[in-house]
Formats: structure tokens, C-alpha cells, sequence
């Protein structure tokens, strides 16, 4: 409907094609539900605003943890957690560090041995098939290994030359990964972090590195 000034005292009311089809409907039986009301937020700078005498500081009362934004309280809430962690001791992580490859390659080591260092018929034989290498002659590697599963993991667990053992316990690793077991790469990929981190940041204060003064 629209009103249209004609000059005349009373203005006439025009009715235009959509209001007889919307008169029809309603004369069939439609029904009208009324548009909802969009919402309307108070501006920034009635969010921004310090002055209690201003609009914005009913809304703030109302409103009271929305004036800052969702990601930045996270952010602080991360940042205080951090924080945190970072004044835990290094022990706490370099502990396990040391224990958990080291119990897995002393177990290596262990079924490599009858006895209590006598090398088994099946690892001269294994030596010599599955777990032949280019350069080392079999014999060598067979005896290599199950010295180094016995005493590096040892080592490890006393925190004693605890960065040259982790440091030969990689080479192990890598070699293991390229010559002998390439598919078992996530595995060996866990223990070259275990001994990255312990070169890395040392045995810690529960060793005998510390201990003598030798590390840290």
C-alpha cells in the first residue's frame, strides 16, 4: 500500500497488485507470522567506554566477560600454563628418558645371550642372514650388538656418560632402521627422540653425571 499525495486535503491511498494477492491469501485462510526482530549489539565504543554515566556501562554490567575476546583469555590461560611447565625440574622427563630404551634394549641384549654372556648358536646365525651388514663382517656385528645391549643400557640407567651412551644407542638405532628393519620406522623413530633429548639436555640431577660433575 502506498499513499500518494494528489494535492487534495486527504491523501489517497493507493493499493497496489501484491496487497489484493496478499488480501486473497488471507481471505483463503493463510496464516501471517510477524519477521523477528534482528538484534542489535551496542557499538564498540559503547563496549570501549569507561564513563559508568554512558550506555555502554549498563551493557558491560550486563555483559560483564564480553567486552575482551574468547581467544585472548585462552591465550593467557595457555601462556600461565606454560609458564608452569617450565619451572618443573627436567628430572622429570629425563628420568623415563633414560629407563624406558634402555630396559628395551638391555632385553634386546638379553636374548641374544645364553647364560650370562655366552652368544647363542641362533644370533651367530641371524648375524649372519637376517641382520647382515655391508662393511662389519658377521661375527664382529654379532658380538658389537650384544655388548653394546648390555653395557649402554646400563649406563643409561646409572646416568653415567649418559650423552655418549645415548649417543651410541642412535647409531644403533639408525642402523637397525637402514640395514635391518626399515618398516619399523615409527618405533625407531620413538627411541632416536628419547636419546636426541638426553643428548640434548643431559641425564639430570638423578645421576651419577651429576653426581661426580660430570654433566650439568
Amino acid at each position: 500500500m502506498i499513499l500518494r499525495d494528489t494535492g487534495d486535503a486527504v491523501p489517497v491511498l493507493a493499493v497496489t497488485a501484491g496487497d489484493l494477492a496478499l488480501v486473497e491469501a488471507l481471505a483463503a485462510g493463510a496464516r501471517c507470522w510477524p519477521l523477528p526482530r534482528r538484534r542489535r549489539w551496542p557499538s564498540p565504543a559503547m563496549r570501549l567506554s569507561t564513563d559508568p554515566s554512558e550506555p555502554g556501562a549498563a551493557w558491560r554490567d550486563h555483559f560483564p566477560d564480553t567486552g575482551r575476546p574468547d581467544m585472548t583469555r585462552l591465550t593467557d590461560t595457555l601462556r600461565q600454563l606454560h609458564g608452569q611447565l617450565d619451572r618443573l625440574p627436567w628430572d622429570i622427563a629425563a628420568i623415563p628418558l633414560r629407563l624406558f630404551p634402555a630396559a628395551v634394549f638391555f632385553s634386546s641384549g638379553r636374548t641374544k645371550v645364553e647364560g650370562l654372556l655366552h652368544i647363542k648358536d641362533s644370533t651367530w646365525f641371524l648375524f649372519q642372514n637376517d641382520y647382515a651388514l655391508p662393511l662389519i663382517p658377521p661375527g664382529i656385528a654379532a658380538v658389537m650388538a650384544t655388548a653394546a645391549e648390555h653395557v649402554f643400557p646400563v649406563l643409561l640407567v646409572l646416568g653415567l656418560f649418559t650423552r655418549a651412551s645415548a649417543l651410541a644407542l642412535l647409531g644403533m638405532t639408525l642402523v637397525i632402521q637402514i640395514f635391518v628393519y626399515p618398516g619399523a620406522w615409527q618405533v625407531h623413530g620413538v627411541w632416536a627422540a628419547c636419546f636426541l633429548a638426553l643428548l640434548l639436555r643431559g641425564p639430570g640431577r638423578v645421576s651419577l653425571d651429576r653426581l661426580l660433575g660430570q654433566d650439568g
